[in-house]
């Protein structure tokens, strides 16, 4: 599986068919629009030991929930990827955060 991969600006993110299964791959960059294609994605929701969570302000230049609070940070897996390896990334991607326990809690989590 792929640890740290580099990220560019044809990432792929890995397609889903409606019973969860990858069926394929789209660019990033293609994937968020009026017709969003089913697809991998994760969450992470980040909190202190007395239960207070971390959001932040997504960038006005994002293409999907700009200027939106939100979660501590989101993506994709790549292609070959875990979640939990991909998770795991971005956190240190976006937040400079490694070696820390996440716990899966909405596996099949759709919206």
């Amino acid at each position: 599986m792929i640890n740290s991969p580099t990220v560019n600006m044809s990432e792929q993110v890995i397609l889903l068919d409606t019973s969860g299964n990858p069926c394929g791959t789209m660019e990033k960059s293609r994937v968020h629009t009026m017709d969003t294609p089913l697809h991998s994605a994760f969450s992470i929701f980040l909190f202190d030991s007395k239960g207070s969570m971390l959001t932040q302000q997504r960038a006005c230049s994002k293409k999907t929930w700009p200027g939106i609070w939100s979660n501590a940070c989101c993506g994709h897996p790549l292609p070959g990827e875990l979640q939990l390896d991909a998770a795991n990334r971005r956190l240190e991607q976006e937040l400079g955060i490694k070696d820390i326990e996440l716990t899966l809690v909405l596996p099949n989590f759709r919206y």
